[in-house]
């Protein structure tokens, strides 16, 4: 979650921040890597599916019936609530909204359909913003399908590697049939992989080897593999390298799957877990879902605001990220505490 929020909030200043140099331009890099927290929120989600399954098998109509009535209970009032306030402020404040036009996306879930062959940016304007929604559509569109491929197949491995060698197929595909960058970045079947990679991690014995070499050796590969790519892509427009958009995202997946597997199966007392279960960390996880849907619908007029108002690019910067925060904490915490608590249990603290 943090660091989505930090890609997407620093991302309508980039530009001016990174021509500053010094600090600025680190600041912009760092940010500019942000948009793996949605591979982490991905695999972290494949994983607890797939757990779930496995505790509850889906084998008959009325399983998968209670499956996703269950997703439906936990998931959609917080969803469907976020629709109806974002409707009405628009309504009334901008009711020419482009985004507001292309609304009928999100209450289909089809956010993460249309971007292959339509609008690049469907969901976004100078005054909303609901692009991240897509991400959204794809965990429903998994939610739906897997399920289904696991009793067909009675294997939930095969329909895990399955998806995950689709979604590479899909990708060169697109990316040889010249489709858009972004279009290719948020089409279901070309992102399917990392929750799949989550999916596989679920299957995992909790141990393949014993012995803290090994274990150190699965992390240190993961880390590798990651701050490899963080360090190609902390300078670079990421969404329209021919490596990434082919095989790049499969190979991240991977490694936060590794990585996600060492925290899983590390000590109580380690330094990792001790910091998760840090209480303001881990009541923002528990919050994580009304506060990723919340973070970003008004942001851009916050942002719009701020340039008026101060012509110092850095003192726009550091007030519309304030203020973004404190929205999103003001708004989040509000539907966490009265939709989303409403219909949820305990469940595991996720910081995306």
């Amino acid at each position: 979650m943090m660091l989505v929020v930090l890609f997407h909030y620093t991302s309508y200043f980039s530009g001016r921040l990174a021509e500053l140099g010094g600090a600025w331009t680190a600041v912009v890099r760092i940010a500019s890597t942000g948009w793996m927290g949605v591979d982490v929120f991905f695999v972290i989600s494949g994983f607890l599916i797939t757990t779930t399954l496995l505790n509850r098998p889906v084998d008959s109509i009325a399983s998968y019936t209670t499956f996703i009535r269950r997703r439906a209970v936990r998931l959609l009032p917080a969803y469907f609530a976020s629709l109806l306030i974002f409707t009405l402020v628009a309504l009334l404040t901008e009711p020419h909204s482009k985004v507001l036009k292309n609304e009928h996306l999100l209450w289909t879930f089809t956010a993460s359909l249309q971007s292959l062959l339509g609008d690049r940016v469907a969901l976004a304007d100078q005054h909303f913003s609901m692009a991240h929604f897509w991400t959204l559509a794809v965990e429903w569109h998994f939610y739906l399908v897997f399920p289904i491929l696991v009793a067909r197949c009675r294997s939930y491995f095969r329909p895990a590697v399955g998806l995950l060698l689709m979604a590479i197929s899909f990708r060169v595909i697109c990316h040889f049939s010249g489709i858009s960058d972004n279009g290719i970045y948020t089409f279901t079947l070309c992102r399917i992989d990392s929750i799949a990679a989550g999916c596989l991690l679920a299957l995992v014995p909790a141990r393949i080897r014993s012995g803290a070499s090994s274990a150190a050796g699965v992390l240190g590969a993961a880390m590798f593999i990651w701050i490899w790519i963080a360090l190609a892509l902390s300078d670079v427009p990421f969404k329209t390298l021919a490596w990434l958009q082919t095989f790049g995202y499969t190979l991240l997946a991977v490694s936060l799957a590794l990585m996600i597997y060492q925290v899983t199966h590390s000590s109580q007392r380690s330094a990792i877990v001790r910091a998760l279960e840090f209480k303001p960390l881990a009541s923002m996880g528990r919050a994580s879902y009304s506060l990723y849907i919340w973070h970003l619908p008004f942001y851009p007029a916050i942002v719009l605001a701020a340039q008026r108002n101060f012509t110092d690019v850095r003192l726009a910067y550091l007030v519309a990220v304030v203020t973004g925060i404190v929205m999103t904490a003001a708004l989040g915490g509000l539907s966490y505490r009265l939709v989303e608590s409403r219909f949820t249990r305990a469940r595991p603290v996720v910081l995306v």
